[in-house]
């Protein structure tokens, strides 16, 4: 016991040097808090996700360069989408009319370097007409949900369109 005094040893830091230490502990805690967004933006990006976002148009020149448009918004785990192809004259007819094939459009969601996260197919059988200002039908439409990732969403920078004629056995 001749090492014991029964007083206390002198903290290893000084002072000032501890208020330091607690201070920079105290700042690295409240970024890391403050790095988790808050509800305000958390309900933001949850509205921006839900807008309709309007893709750029494609064109599918082995359909009498007809006009696909495709738009697209996220929420709750599902995609939602309205691919629309236009100008429709009537030249779809034969190929929804033909129960042999299963002819279909397909949309490829694309990331910044072309790698296709998702793949939307399209049946043309499944697509409706839609009606323009006098009354005739101006474009074929499908809408539908897909099981999508928030992170894949929002990865999603770019899309295409391919057209697909099964061949008959």
């Amino acid at each position: 016991m001749s090492g014991l005094t029964g007083k206390r040893p002198a903290h290893p830091l000084p002072a000032e040097h501890r208020a330091l230490l607690f201070a920079a502990l105290a700042i690295i805690f409240l970024s890391v808090v403050s790095c988790k967004p808050g509800p305000d933006r958390t309900v933001a990006e949850a509205r921006y996700l839900a807008e309709a976002k309007q893709w750029d148009k494609k064109v599918i020149s082995q359909l009498d360069n007809a006009e696909v448009y495709l738009t697209t918004s996220w929420q709750e785990g599902k995609l939602s989408y309205l691919l629309s192809v236009s100008p429709y004259q009537g030249n779809f007819d034969r190929y929804i009319r033909d129960t042999l094939a299963d002819n279909k459009l397909e949309v490829h969601l694309e990331d910044m370097s072309g790698l296709n996260l998702l793949t939307i197919e399209a049946p043309l059988k499944k697509m409706t007409a839609a009606h323009g200002k006098n009354g005739a039908p101006a474009a074929l439409q499908t809408t539908g949900e897909v099981r999508c990732t928030k992170q894949m969403y929002k990865a999603i920078t770019d899309w295409s369109v391919s057209w697909s004629f099964p061949s008959r056995r």
